[in-house]
């Protein structure tokens, strides 16, 4: 099901929409990425220090929340194929 906002815009506005998410998913990725490497390296070369346990438990939650923000950038996709698609 694609969600009323979706519907709502224009191609151009959901090409913008897409490429803005798919530039901003690639960030948290690099970014809750160096916080897991920071956490772990911090675990490994220094004492169990509790800031660097519970940032690594913030930065793997923080990994839960992108499956459903590629779901909604896979439903922009189709939504754009679909109305290039009937533009023919």
């Amino acid at each position: 099901m694609i969600p009323e906002f979706i519907k709502s815009k224009t191609n151009i506005q959901l090409k913008i929409y897409y490429k803005q998410t798919k530039n901003v998913l690639i960030g948290l990725i690099l970014f809750l990425s160096l916080l897991v490497g920071y956490a772990i390296y911090g675990l490994l070369t220094k004492d169990n220090n509790p800031v660097n346990i519970s940032i690594l438990f913030v930065s793997l939650f923080c990994f839960a929340t992108l499956p459903r923000q590629f779901k909604l950038m896979n439903k922009i996709k189709k939504e754009i194929e679909i109305r290039e698609h009937s533009k023919k």
